[in-house]
């Protein structure tokens, strides 16, 4: 990969990242609100908030795709990239499968519903914890926040946004370094 391609490429990365920076932080002052009583309108604030969500989640997904592409005509670009970045064998850009979820939340309706069982509750899009008590009826929980833990859930699958935040930093330390390197 010549060094133009090869900064076209960290570019991109530098401007995916900048996009979930951008969410996690509003993600975070929500959270924060919502903690302190000071929501006003819980409906907009809970719609911002997945809104916030889910564009965390597309910018996190497009940085995976370009350090670890699924085709293997493209895989030797990520190996590149991701020597140019020091990016360790084990961080949050490897694991896809929240994000996954998320974009695929049709077919988890789809499947939830054909095979429900009577009684069954459906919880989507929460925020915090709920406890029923009394209710023997299995919960399935589709889109969580856990604000305690500071973790967003689809049913068993979690991503900690402290793990997230920590994640994108390290990246933006490593490629701001490199990207000095094209000035």
């Amino acid at each position: 990969m010549n060094s133009h391609v090869k900064r076209l490429f960290l570019g991109e990365i530098e401007k995916q990242l900048h996009f979930s920076e951008i969410s996690l932080s509003k993600m975070k002052n929500i959270s924060d609100d919502f903690n302190n009583g000071l929501w006003d309108d819980a409906e907009n604030n809970s719609t911002l908030f997945w809104y916030a969500t889910q564009s965390l989640l597309v910018s996190l997904a497009n940085i995976s795709k370009i350090l670890y592409p699924v085709k293997s005509k493209y895989k030797k670009r990520g190996e590149i990239l991701r020597r140019e970045l020091s990016i360790t064998a084990q961080n949050i850009f490897k694991d896809r499968r929240v994000r996954n979820s998320f974009e695929h939340y049709d077919e988890h309706i789809d499947d939830f519903f054909s095979q429900v069982k009577s009684g069954s509750i459906f919880v989507d899009s929460n925020m915090g914890e709920i406890k029923i008590e009394g209710v023997i009826a299995p919960i399935v929980f589709m889109r969580n926040y856990l604000l305690k833990e500071q973790k967003i859930t689809f049913k068993d699958l979690s991503l900690d946004l402290q793990d997230v935040e920590e994640g994108l930093s390290d990246l933006r330390v490593k490629l701001d370094n490199s990207l000095s390197k094209y000035m």
